[in-house]
């Protein structure tokens, strides 16, 4: 982003400044520049001994004038590297008192002592047309003192019976670039005049640049006025926006009282929880202030600037946030970060069973505080808090329920399925609940009436539902679905005794009881391998019993051909085995952490060509057979895969064979002759793996001669006669069965594919 300065090369009428030249066509004069010129019309062009006789025959500049710079330059004296500078209004005076001068020009340029017509080096005729500013002057043969007497090169002559008279020419808005040729650390802008020497002149010496002193047509100039302004390096802000928890759009406000190079305002949006946005070539700034705007959902939880001479102060307790007070200085690479967390939202969830009713919570945080939940509507109901700070040290608690209700589970689990939370050791809640940045957790609390025992399931590895044989009344059972890895249902108010609750065992299952566990006031005992607990229960007593399962996990291997539908038998040992074909699969199962294997007995005329594994999130797949392979990434060689499921995952294995192909190469010839009465050998080259060459010797035309390459693996190969045909013997054909080139014959898995060449006598 380049930024521009306005200004005019200064108010200069009061400065004075002459050019001496010789006349055009006095053969022996000897013009010069002279160094310092004090005042307008003092010095002039062939007046070479008295500075203050300025008479016929000779130009000067009699005045130069313009508007003043524009701020900051004006106050600064500065431009930034690579800037563009302009130039406002400049007018130039002449005074002319000859009547013969060629090739004149007044223009405003970046001189740095490079000579600005090197555009045009060795064309006098364009130098006028292209580098004149604000353009050439006009071609005519009127009256106008500046005219373009030659026609050719839109230079302004002076040639005829002109009478002394001011001239004025004007330039306005003129551009350049903010830069330092001659390494002398400044921009130099010169105002110059240039004119046509004649071929044994010299230039003389000046003030500005002097080009070639001599030779046909040699261009001089006069640096008229030098304009110098102090070079300093851009300096750049790299706003950074860091996010916690989500990706959003964030807009900020730039403010300063002086420098460019910044926008009003800006948005940086982010991916992957980061984004930012350059801004180089800016001029130093000071009392900047940057501030982000309010963004619902979000806080900012750090700001920081480096890099620059004063990184500002920062703002965390009003809104908008902001940084105040960078001063930033040129050359300086500045990096402002601005941190933002998304803010959490938690869901308290109550359900009941036996009954619904208004519950009463609290919480350790005042912006939830204490809130009720009314379950009139399908035995639940729930309560929403949204815009909380992320944090670990949340407490939901219940309280002391309702006359009539027991709590009997509470458990808190966040937006990607953690459970969190520490019991509070009272039976009513949890505390240390986590809420993570931009996600959702929800408290699930359930309640049973008094009275009524309960019967709870959690799983692991997924859901079902779960038959029980119970002697509680009414008996004699009942089922428990789960959602979520959990479910429960109240048995009713029950008479003091002895009872009894079996979860039945299915057969083939996927589920594994492995934990019976009973809170309350009942005494209760359990048997995992009876998959029951007792309870004896006296009067007013209750309990909740939780029968725990996890999922079995299964590994199944399946078999694929190419070609597809082969009736081909593949063989498995391993921790199950069988014998499959294309499309058939078998399946075993165990609980977690159960090691199955398979590994495929391999066929001559079959390749396994891949295994490839889904269904994998927690269970571990090496697949192994090659040499050094181990991992789950099938590598040629391999031929066996081991598989340790986790809980509830169904995890499949494709084992894919592509057949292997057979190729025959037929050598025939046509005829025999009294010229050829025997065939001879006939030699052959292919990159078949190992028959580089080969020889083929038919008996007659009736009795071919033909190789067999068998369990080819699919692929293109090449066969060819050489030399192409045998002594006294042409290859007049050469084709394979299914239309291939026997240059580039392509078998497809499982192929049998015959190539004939075909050979006659001379």
């Amino acid at each position: 982003m380049r930024s521009v300065k306005r200004f005019s090369v200064a108010t200069w009428s009061t400065l004075s400044f002459l050019l001496l030249l010789g006349t055009l066509f006095a053969s022996t004069a000897n013009a010069q520049l002279v160094d310092q010129i004090t005042s307008p019309g003092t010095v002039c062009g062939g007046d070479l001994t008295s500075y203050g006789n300025c008479t016929a025959g000779e130009i000067s500049v009699s005045s130069v004038s313009g508007t003043v710079w524009d701020d900051p330059w004006e106050t600064n004296k500065t431009c930034v590297r690579g800037e563009t500078i302009t130039a406002l209004t400049t007018t130039v005076t002449y005074s002319i008192k000859t009547q013969n001068r060629y090739d004149l020009l007044m223009w405003i340029g970046e001189q740095e002592g490079t000579d600005p017509r090197s555009a045009v080096a060795g064309d006098a005729a364009k130098s006028c047309v292209v580098m004149s500013l604000p353009g050439p002057f006009p071609g005519g043969t009127g009256n106008d003192v500046f005219k373009d007497i030659e026609t050719t090169d839109q230079c302004a002559d002076i040639n005829g019976s002109a009478a002394a008279t001011n001239e004025t020419r004007d330039f306005t808005n003129i551009d350049f670039e903010c830069q330092d040729n001659d390494n002398d650390g400044k921009a130099d802008i010169q105002l110059l005049l240039t004119w046509s020497q004649n071929q044994n002149q010299s230039c003389g010496t000046g003030t500005g640049q002097s080009f070639p002193t001599n030779g046909a047509n040699s261009k001089c100039d006069y640096e008229i006025v030098n304009s110098a302004l102090d070079i300093v390096e851009p300096a750049s802000l790299t706003l950074i926006k860091n996010t916690l928890g989500g990706d959003g759009d964030f807009n900020f406000n730039f403010q300063m009282t002086s420098g460019t190079g910044l926008p009003a305002s800006t948005l940086v949006i982010t991916s992957g929880g980061t984004g930012q946005l350059l801004f180089d070539e800016l001029t130093p700034i000071t009392d900047l202030d940057i501030t982000e705007l309010i963004k619902v959902g979000w806080e900012i939880t750090d700001i920081s600037c480096t890099g620059a001479t004063d990184n500002g102060t920062y703002d965390f307790n009003t809104a908008p946030q902001f940084i105040t007070g960078i001063q930033i200085a040129a050359g300086e690479d500045v990096v402002c970060t601005v941190s933002n967390t998304k803010l959490s939202t938690l869901t308290v969830v109550k359900t009941t069973a036996g009954g619904n009713g208004i519950f009463d919570f609290d919480s350790n945080k005042t912006n939830i505080g204490s809130f009720q939940i009314d379950t009139t509507t399908l035995n639940t109901g729930q309560r929403v808090f949204t815009l909380l700070e992320p944090g670990l040290d949340y407490t939901i608690t219940e309280t002391i329920p309702a006359s009539g209700w027991n709590l009997s589970s509470y458990v808190c689990v966040t937006e990607g399925g953690l459970s969190t939370g520490t019991d509070d050791q009272a039976g009513t809640g949890l505390s240390g609940i986590v809420l993570l940045p931009g996600e959702n957790t929800t408290c699930t609390f359930s309640n049973i009436a008094d009275g009524v025992s309960a019967i709870s399931k959690v799983t692991e590895g997924g859901d079902g539902t779960f038959d029980f044989i119970t002697s509680i009344p009414p008996g004699p059972g009942f089922s428990i679905t789960t959602t979520n890895g959990t479910g429960g249902i109240s048995t009713g108010t029950i008479a003091p005794g002895t009872y009894h609750v079996t979860e039945h065992s299915a057969p083939n299952s996927p589920w594994t009881l492995v934990d019976i566990d009973c809170t309350g006031t009942a005494g209760w005992t359990s048997s995992l391998p009876t998959r029951t607990v007792e309870l004896v229960v006296g009067a007013g007593e209750t309990f909740d019993c939780q029968f725990t399962n996890v999922k079995d996990g299964s590994l199944t291997i399946s078999k694929t051909t190419l070609p597809t539908g082969s009736p081909q038998n593949f063989t498995f040992t391993g921790s199950t085995g069988g014998s499959l074909s294309d499309g058939q699969t078998y399946s075993e199962s165990g609980a977690p952490g159960s090691v199955f294997t398979a590994t495929e007995t391999a066929l001559p005329d079959w390749e396994l060509t891949d295994i490839s594994c889904t269904n994998v999130t927690l269970s571990q797949v090496a697949i192994t057979g090659a040499v050094g392979g181990t991992d789950g990434i099938f590598e040629p060689g391999d031929d066996t895969v081991t598989v340790t499921v986790e809980a509830g995952e169904d995890v499949e294995c494709e084992f894919t064979n592509t057949q292997k192909a057979n190729l025959t190469i037929i050598k025939h010839v046509t005829a025999l002759t009294t010229t050829n009465p025997v065939v001879l050998d006939f030699d052959f080259t292919s990159d078949v793996p190992n028959f580089a060459t080969f020889t083929l010797s038919p008996t007659d035309p009736g009795t071919d001669d033909q190789i067999v390459f068998i369990n080819l693996t699919p692929g293109v190969y090449g066969v060819g006669e050489n030399p192409p045909g045998a002594d006294g013997w042409a290859l007049t054909g050469a084709s394979c069965g299914d239309g291939s080139s026997v240059t580039a014959i392509d078998l497809s898995p499982g192929e049998n594919l015959a190539c004939t060449f075909t050979n006659s006598p001379l």
